[in-house]
C-alpha cells in the first residue's frame, strides 16, 4: 500500500486486524535497476490489485487485498474473514467503512497527512538496502521508519507498489498475487442501497 506524507500506511485501519503492513510487468531485476530513485516512489503509478499475506497473532497467515485506482487516488482494502471493506478517497481525504452483513457504511477522515503524489519520491529519510523479488516483481528493500517510530524495512517496485514489509525480524506483509489489471470505478464506492451510519456504530475491522 501507499503511504501519506507524515508516513502512515493507506491501509492503516486495517493495521491492528494484520497484526501490526505491486504488479506482474515481466521486468528483470537488471532493468529495473536502472530506474530507482534515491528515494523510493510509494504510491503505485497504476491500478493495481495485490494480495497481501498477513502473520495473525495466533501464529496462522490471513489475506489483505488491496486494490488501488492511479487515477482516482482510491483505495479500497478487504481483509479476509471480516464482513467491512474500508474505501480511502484520498482526493477528498475521506475513508469509508462499509459493512457487507447490516448494509450499512459510515463516512470519518482518512487517518495520516496528504497523499504523496505518483511519481514523487517519498519525502523523509529512506536507505536503499538490497534488491529482491516477490511475488515475481522486483523490488529494493529501504530502512526507514514504521507508523510508531520503530525501524522498519518496506520493498518497493520502482513504480510504487509496496511488495512486503518487515519489522525487525517480523514479516508484517507480503506479496502473494499481483495484477495491473484496470479497476473499475465501482470498486471504490459504496454498494447502492447502503445506509448510512454515524461512525462509532460501525463495527471495528
Amino acid at each position: 500500500p501507499a503511504r501519506t506524507r507524515d508516513g502512515d500506511e493507506l491501509s492503516r485501519p486495517f493495521r491492528r486486524a494484520a497484526a501490526g503492513l505491486c504488479l506482474a510487468s515481466g521486468m528483470t531485476l537488471a532493468l529495473a535497476a536502472t530506474a530507482w530513485a534515491e528515494a523510493p516512489f510509494v504510491t503505485p503509478q497504476h491500478d493495481v490489485d495485490v494480495l497481501y499475506a498477513v502473520p495473525m497473532p495466533d501464529g496462522t497467515s490471513g489475506g489483505q487485498r488491496m486494490r488501488w485506482s492511479s487515477s482516482g487516488l482510491a483505495q479500497r482494502v478487504d481483509l479476509d474473514g471480516s464482513a467491512t471493506f474500508m474505501l480511502t478517497d484520498y482526493r477528498t481525504h475521506v475513508l469509508q467503512v462499509v459493512d457487507t452483513l447490516h448494509r450499512t457504511y459510515s463516512r470519518m477522515p482518512a487517518p495520516g497527512g496528504a497523499l504523496t503524489p505518483p511519481g514523487e519520491p517519498a519525502p523523509g529519510e529512506f536507505h536503499a538496502e538490497s534488491d529482491d523479488t516477490v511475488a515475481g516483481e522486483p523490488c529494493r528493500w529501504w530502512r526507514s521508519g514504521d507508523n510508531e517510530g520503530h525501524e522498519a524495512r518496506f520493498c518497493y517496485t520502482p513504480d510504487g507498489v509496496l511488495l512486503a514489509a518487515r519489522r525487525g525480524e517480523m514479516v508484517v506483509s507480503r506479496a502473494v498475487r499481483l495484477s495491473r489489471a484496470a479497476q473499475a470505478a465501482d470498486v471504490f464506492a459504496v454498494p447502492s442501497g447502503y445506509r448510512g451510519v454515524a461512525p462509532h456504530d460501525a463495527p471495528a475491522p
